[in-house]
């Protein structure tokens, strides 16, 4: 409970930031009304999603992976009915952020009640000195989700400082195919991560057995 609570802390803080960078950099784009307020608000989508994320870690160290699916396959087809719905009735590119917006907070608030009832898991106070050790435990995965991130969104970074704004978005679009192709590796090792975990410093012979299991299956 202790961990939860400091990983969502240690998320909120982080996105608190990151909402202090976006809406500088709104105010310096000179975007128009509602394009602005569109941005923000998938801003504000951002925090359910990484809220829900300590949930889902929850549920696949308890190696339920299952569970974590359920959530994101929800979470996901609510977003894609509710996007469709406010296409249909004109609320145009600020309907579809605020339909992203609460599609994300039904997805948390079905993965914290899950975590709740099911792993007894509750909020729980911390010190700073806790909340330090966690963050600085918790540095290295950051950066790498970090890297992944700006690895499979750079380039859109980069086209948008030449192209108009439905070109970029058309690529986007496009590329979505692409990583279409990550989801089953991904997903492999999304669900392998807890179990190496376990067996990880139990035995060599069971570690590197797992090892080249998941070895086979990612090729």
């Amino acid at each position: 409970a202790e961990e939860f609570s400091g990983a969502v802390a240690i998320r909120g803080i982080l996105w608190a930031l990151g909402m202090g960078v976006l809406a500088l950099f709104v105010e310096l784009s000179g975007a128009t009304g509602t394009v602005r307020a569109a941005i923000l608000v998938l801003g504000l989508s951002a925090l359910p999603v990484l809220v829900t994320g300590c949930a889902c870690a929850v549920m696949a160290a308890r190696e339920e992976m299952a569970f974590v699916s359920a959530i994101q396959t929800g979470t996901n087809v609510a977003r894609v009915v509710l996007c469709l719905l406010a296409l249909h009735s004109g609320g145009g590119v600020l309907g579809v952020a605020w339909a992203s917006l609460w599609a994300a907070v039904a997805g948390m608030l079905a993965s914290l009640l899950l975590v709740w009832r099911r792993y007894e898991l509750r909020p729980m106070r911390f010190n700073l000195r806790r909340l330090v050790a966690l963050g600085r435990a918790a540095a290295p995965f950051g950066l790498a989700g970090l890297l992944f991130t700006v690895y499979f969104r750079w380039n859109v970074v980069l086209l948008g400082a030449s192209r108009a704004g439905g070109e970029v978005g058309l690529y986007a679009v496009g590329f979505r195919i692409l990583e279409a192709y990550l989801l089953i590796p991904g997903s492999i090792v999304a669900a392998s991560f807890p179990i190496l975990s376990r067996l990880h410093g139990v035995g060599d012979a069971s570690f590197g057995r797992a090892c080249r299991v998941l070895h086979r299956a990612l090729l």
